[in-house]
């Protein structure tokens, strides 16, 4: 059964840094942000509610396809699907590799760093996906894939906020959000991950907060690998100092800082992080 990991939680807390982190892992493939599962899952909602309108007429009921089994099989596809795309972007960037006549492009492409795939005969029968937005999605995730495990990576709202009005990617000007609508990205993303673990549970969802992950990464690794039943890799804090995105937030912090902290909505968000 399709047993993929979702890394939850709130635009510039360190789902990209995380992913990559687990995804060093040699069982576990790393997945760019993909965006379109849970349309799948609407999609095949609506489809098992036509196969079954009609009773003993209609297809999936006359033959009594239970709907949960009905969804399984769309994740057994998604599942394909996605190593079929971690395989194919493999052999684009290291093309021969998994054949072992790959020849490295420069001089450092061996150096410990965050990698696609880190020994040519690493099984990776499992993936990771970082997509903030799944955050929302995850009963449709649980239902195409019912094994699947949720990490909600939390950090302080005043740090997301920050970045997140400073936030520039791929060498694009800043966004420039203002800051009532960054604190409004971390509250609906992190009410929705808090949710998540009440709906599924200690066995299905695990929170780490991200300066925890900065401060003592090994620690929280390992952690990360034993709730989704993997072993430990030290490979895995590789990533850890690497900026998979740019912010310029560092730069205009205190100017930022000082009209988040008096804002009430922002005070609304400090509580939630502090019960959480």
């Amino acid at each position: 059964m399709p047993d993929p990991v979702f890394i939850i939680g709130s635009p510039r807390s360190g789902t990209s840094v995380l992913t990559w982190a687990i995804g060093q892992h040699p069982n576990i493939s790393v997945q760019p942000e993909s965006n379109w599962i849970p349309s799948i899952a609407d999609g095949a909602f609506e489809a098992y509610q036509i196969g079954t309108s009609r009773g003993q007429y209609t297809q999936l009921s006359n033959a009594g396809i239970p709907f949960d089994a009905f969804m399984a099989h769309f994740g057994n596809a998604i599942d394909a699907i996605a190593m079929e795309c971690y395989e194919r972007r493999v052999e684009m960037d290291r093309p021969g590799y998994r054949q072992g006549t790959y020849i490295p492009k420069r001089a450092d492409d061996e150096a410990p760093r965050a990698r696609l795939i880190r020994s040519a005969d690493e099984p990776k029968k499992r993936w990771v996906d970082g997509t903030p937005e799944y955050t929302f999605h995850t009963y449709a995730l649980g239902l195409l894939f019912p094994t699947a495990r949720f990490i909600h990576i939390l950090r302080r709202p005043d740090q997301v906020v920050n970045s997140l009005a400073h936030f520039e990617s791929a060498g694009q000007d800043a966004h420039n959000r203002d800051v009532d609508a960054a604190i409004d990205i971390w509250m609906r993303h992190t009410l929705a991950a808090r949710d998540t673990a009440r709906y599924y549970g200690a066995s299905r969802v695990l929170r780490i907060d991200n300066a925890d992950l900065l401060t003592d990464g090994a620690d929280v690794l390992a952690r990360c690998f034993a709730f989704i039943g993997e072993p430990d890799c030290a490979d895995a804090t590789a990533p850890l100092g690497s900026r998979m995105n740019s912010s310029k937030a560092s730069e205009k912090q205190a100017e930022t800082l000082s009209q988040i902290v008096a804002l009430p909505e922002f005070l609304k968000a400090q509580v939630l992080y502090d019960e959480l």
